[in-house]
């Protein structure tokens, strides 16, 4: 991109030790001369915010490149992309996730529950694409109790039914919807 506006560019090397500010971008003592002329004569020649569109066009372009390819939420999407609507913060997503599974989940009959409770743990993976629909669930669980491995099934299909049947919403990069691996842990 750089090359379309007929500016060559190489990575140098300098690693120095001290470095100096001009109150909008810092710079290495070393090749100060250098970065801050340079940065001056791009912002003269083609506008103050200049090296800021050509970012993110750049990152645009990067997730285009990608578009089918799952991003890892939250790391490989924009900051506090909301997934699951009713949270009312990126924050409370999966406190949010959880108690509205509970809030109509039953243990079955014969399941043995512990006083201290986290009698199973249930470690779920799923893909929200850009659609906002719904692939690729993967349920394991572990129980407390190991009697309570007949009940395997019914707590995978539950939590399959949840997250099928959930409101989500497609994670968001630069901009632009993308699909998204996202991972919670259920347990009681």
């Amino acid at each position: 991109m750089l090359k379309e506006k007929g500016i060559n560019f190489s990575e140098s090397r300098d690693i120095g030790p001290y470095w100096i500010s001009d109150n909008e971008t810092t710079y290495s003592l070393i090749s100060n001369c250098y970065c801050k002329t340079s940065n001056e004569l791009l912002k003269e020649k083609y506008g103050q915010n200049f090296i800021k569109n050509i970012t993110k066009t750049a990152d645009s372009l990067y997730v285009m490149s990608r578009i089918e390819i799952p991003f890892e939420y939250p790391y490989g999407v924009d900051n506090y992309c909301l997934i699951y609507p009713k949270a009312g913060d990126f924050l409370e997503q999966k406190i949010e996730i959880q108690k509205d599974f509970f809030s109509s989940f039953e243990f079955p009959k014969k399941f043995i529950q512990s006083n201290e409770k986290r009698d199973f743990y249930a470690k779920t993976k799923f893909t929200i694409n850009r659609n906002n629909s719904i692939s690729n669930i993967t349920v394991k669980i572990e129980f407390k109790n190991s009697k309570n491995e007949d009940f395997t099934n019914f707590f995978t299909n539950q939590i399959t039914e949840f997250v099928k049947h959930a409101d989500w919403q497609a994670a968001v990069s630069d901009g632009i919807k993308v699909n998204s691996t996202f991972e919670i842990i259920f347990y009681n």
